[in-house]
Parts: C-alpha cells; sequence; structure tokens
C-alpha cells in the first residue's frame, strides 16, 4: 500500500495534491501496490480524489498537529503501508510534521519547493526550489536529499520536445491557476487584453465555478477581444505547449511553463513565489510582473512587450526554462523511490 498525505486543492496546472497524485499512480504502475490518501476536509482536495477514483480517508483533528500525525500513522500501520509520500505544504511544512512519521515499517519520502536546504526527516527528500538548481544529490545523517527543479513532478507530456514557435497559435494564455490568491485575474485579462496584437487571441484557463467569469466575458465582448475560456484541467498540458507566450502565477503553473517551453511573463501572488520568480528570471527563464511582492500591472506590460516584440528574449527563455526544467521529473522522482522500495530502506 502507498500512503499519500494529501493538501491543496488548486485545479489548474498541478497542485500540490494532484502531484501527490501523479507520483503515487506511477509508482502504483511500477510496483502494482495500491494507493490510498489521507486529507483534511476540503471539498476541492476531495473532489480531485474521488475523479482518480482513490480510496480516501478525512481527518478529524482539527488544528491538532500532534494528533493529525498520530492518525497518519495509525492509517499507515493499518493498511500495512510500504511507502508514504508527503507534500510539504501549508501545515505539513516542516520537520516537526514529518519526523514523527518516519517508521522502520515503510519508506518515508517527502517533496518540498522550499528555496533552501530544509531539515525534512524522511527516507528521501526532493527539494524542488530553482535556487538549489546545480547543487549535488547528497546523504545527510541518513536522509538522501535530492536537489533542483529536474525533480519538479509534472506530468510526462512536457518531457516532450518544445512545440517549434512558428507550429504555435497565435495564443496568449492566462492562467493563475485554481486558486487566485489575490484575485489578480482581472487586471491581469485586462493589461494583456489591451496589448494583444491583431489577429491574436486570448485563452484563459482557470479552475471551475470561478466566480469572476461573467464579468469578465461581458468586457472582453464589448472590447470585441477574441478569447476562450477553459475550466478543462486535464487539457492544460496541451494548452500550454500550444500557446505563443504566457501569463502564470509563481507557482507550479510557471515550472510546468518552463518545461514546455512557452516564453512569458510571472505574476507574483506570494512571497514565496516571489523569490522563485526571481531566480528564475535570473536564470532568464521568464520576465517579471512583480513589484515588492506584489503584482504590478505597468510591469507586466512592460514585460509582455518586451517578450512579444523580442525572438532573442523569447528564445532564451525557451533555453533556459527547459534546462531548469526538462519535464522528466516525475520520472527521476519515481525511480528514486522505486529503488528504495526494492533496495534497503535506510542509506547508512
Amino acid at each position: 500500500m502507498i500512503l499519500l498525505r494529501c493538501d491543496g486543492g488548486k485545479q489548474v496546472g498541478l497542485g500540490h495534491i494532484r502531484r501527490s497524485l501523479l507520483v503515487g499512480e506511477a509508482l502504483a504502475r511500477r510496483t502494482g501496490l495500491e494507493l490510498h490518501a489521507l486529507v483534511r476536509p476540503d471539498p476541492l482536495a476531495e473532489g480531485v480524489l474521488d475523479r482518480a477514483g482513490i480510496p480516501t480517508t478525512r481527518l478529524s483533528t482539527g488544528d491538532d498537529l500532534e494528533a493529525e500525525n498520530e492518525a497518519f500513522r495509525g492509517l499507515a500501520k493499518r493498511l500495512g503501508a510500504k511507502m508514504i509520500w508527503v507534500d510539504v505544504f501549508q501545515r505539513v511544512a516542516r520537520a516537526e510534521a514529518v519526523s514523527p512519521l518516519r517508521s522502520e515499517d515503510y519508506l518515508v519520502c517527502a517533496v518540498s519547493d522550499e528555496n533552501h536546504k530544509i531539515t525534512t526527516v524522511a527516507d528521501h527528500v526532493f527539494l524542488t526550489s530553482p535556487g538549489l538548481s546545480g547543487a549535488s544529490d547528497e546523504v545527510i545523517n541518513g536522509v538522501s536529499y535530492h536537489y533542483g527543479p529536474r525533480y519538479f513532478v509534472m506530468p510526462v507530456d512536457y518531457a516532450a520536445a518544445p512545440v517549434a514557435e512558428a507550429a504555435r497559435e497565435r495564443t496568449i494564455l492566462v492562467s493563475l491557476g485554481g486558486v487566485d490568491q489575490r484575485d489578480l485575474i482581472g487586471p491581469v485579462i485586462d493589461t494583456v487584453a489591451r496589448l494583444l496584437p491583431e489577429e491574436w487571441s486570448l485563452e484563459i484557463v482557470t479552475g471551475g465555478g470561478y466566480c469572476g467569469k461573467e464579468a469578465i466575458e461581458e468586457e472582453l465582448r464589448r472590447r470585441s477581444v477574441r478569447f476562450a475560456w477553459s475550466e478543462d484541467v486535464d487539457d492544460f498540458p496541451r494548452r500550454l505547449r500550444g500557446a505563443a507566450l504566457a501569463v502564470t502565477a509563481g507557482g507550479n503553473t510557471l515550472f510546468e511553463r518552463l518545461a514546455a517551453g512557452t516564453p512569458g511573463v510571472a505574476v507574483c501572488q506570494s512571497e514565496q513565489q516571489m523569490e522563485h520568480i526571481e531566480r528564475l528570471a535570473g536564470f532568464g527563464a521568464t520576465a517579471i510582473a512583480c513589484r515588492d511582492g506584489g503584482f504590478d500591472d505597468v510591469a507586466l506590460e512592460r514585460a509582455l512587450e518586451t517578450v512579444l516584440n523580442e525572438s532573442a528574449v523569447r528564445a532564451e527563455m525557451i533555453r533556459a526554462g527547459r534546462t531548469l526544467v526538462d519535464g522528466s521529473g516525475l520520472l527521476r522522482v519515481v525511480d528514486v523511490i522505486a529503488r528504495g522500495l526494492t533496495g534497503p530502506k535506510r542509506v547508512a
């Protein structure tokens, strides 16, 4: 049995729960083990798991982290788990949350997007921050650490070579993920629509049920902007790979954009995203529409004009992005874990 500790229900792109499912399903195919998920009450998260057909246990421990970990350990024991997967996200955020889960009975693997080498105690820890690009994997106190965005988990669709620029649709795709944390989708769409070249179209991808959709659509029609609005998250990789440019947030959708070889601009939704965006921009992989840790419409306008008009900038974004994130992270993670499941459990 493989037990997934799931948090976060973002619908567009990966989201933390979707990448947990990718890892779990790939491992189940490789090993023949069954999957089970443990999740705090969350309609989005439970909906994703239900659609995937994954048996799920809901936590009922409230905000008591110690009780939550105890419930997790108890479930792992009852199920006879061989491995547990923890996405270090939100409340499961530091070593004190993951360390008690370690046991001689099963392999513990954790992933985090942190910008530094956190001290999570597990058997394998995947730290996918761009700040760790080029760092060599290492073993510290019996824990195997695997560094950099080359381990970033995403659908294997992204491992294919990018679509040539000439073959892409004349479309600018806008997606800020399934949870628009600062209600930025409206201002971003407004700016992109103003700069949209003649004969180009706008493609918007959001999670289902975005409450501002009708008002934005009405305004775009009034301005005679050609656009399409999609809530089909399963089709997101194809849409992203086919767009000429994209404006995304600074989380999972940004990493997917780099792997897709789609040049564009990153919009900041949080302080942690700002750190990622700045590092990736330093590599030449993306333009930035942020200032002081927040969204800046003037910066978006200037960045988008640059990306639209300078082919050399676009080419460098494609090269740098694919160098950092080649879309094969899922395969690397699964290979590491599968070896751990079949070989010695502990590293000396």
